[in-house]
């Protein structure tokens, strides 16, 4: 008989120990992905990115003539804000996308 209640008394420590520790385990966070923007940029005549266009790759060429037009490039590729961001000197040839101005038919 004493071996019963020894044998209920530990179980009963391990369940209460389960049951603690399940209440008082800190909740996980949560980590959401963080999205860097793309931002296109028009580039000149030797493809170096010049002024930014925007986020919308709709709007990337909107004048056809056959030539690249624009270059994709992440948020961390660029400094600045508005129509003063610049792409820094070093990712110049890192971009993400380019774009080709469509031949008029």
């Amino acid at each position: 008989m004493k071996q019963h209640k020894l044998l209920f008394a530990v179980l009963a420590m391990i369940f209460a120990t389960g049951v603690l520790y399940a209440f008082n385990k800190p909740a996980q966070k949560e980590v959401k992905a963080k999205t860097n923007t793309i931002y296109w940029f028009n580039v000149d005549a030797n493809g170096d990115p010049t002024t930014v266009i925007g986020t919308d790759p709709s709007m990337v060429c909107p004048e056809p003539s056959g030539d690249l037009c624009a270059k994709a490039y992440d948020e961390s590729q660029t400094t600045g804000s508005g129509s003063a961001r610049t792409v820094l000197e070093l990712e110049e040839e890192n971009f993400q996308d380019e774009a080709f101005k469509e031949e008029v038919k």
